[in-house]
């Protein structure tokens, strides 16, 4: 099981930066920290009192793409899904939850505007521990 932490966090099952998918550039150096501070903004910050403790992915993203071949064949959307374990605290105890969490890039290809870039998650289970 791999094994890394970020801003003290542990993370479980990812891979290091260095072995990614090409098709996640648009989540900066490390696509670790950007899942961390995703988490930590969007789960954790619903939860009063809440600390992030750790993640575990359950698989390797699964993807979707669409080309744009009018357009010299660029990618213009990338939806990475990532299956998740999330583990936080609050002061009632420790929460497990089974997350799916959904990542979009929606490049602007006349380049008019920046490309957009969506998170969002889907709990299918919450256990407390």
């Amino acid at each position: 099981m791999n094994h890394q932490q970020v801003k003290g966090i542990d993370l479980y099952n990812f891979q290091e930066d260095s072995d990614r998918s090409e098709l996640l550039w648009w989540m900066g150096e490390s696509c670790a920290e950007f899942i961390v501070d995703s988490v930590i903004n969007q789960i954790c910050s619903q939860v009063a009192d809440s600390e992030l403790l750790g993640i575990k992915a359950h698989s390797d993203p699964k993807f979707q793409v669409k080309v744009a071949t009018k357009r010299d064949n660029k990618v213009s959307y990338i939806e990475a899904t990532f299956p998740m374990q999330v583990l936080i605290r609050n002061p009632q105890g420790d929460i497990r939850l089974e997350v799916i969490g959904t990542y979009e890039y929606r490049a602007n290809l006349d380049g008019s505007l920046p490309p957009e870039i969506a998170k969002s998650f889907e709990i299918s289970h919450q256990a407390w521990l």
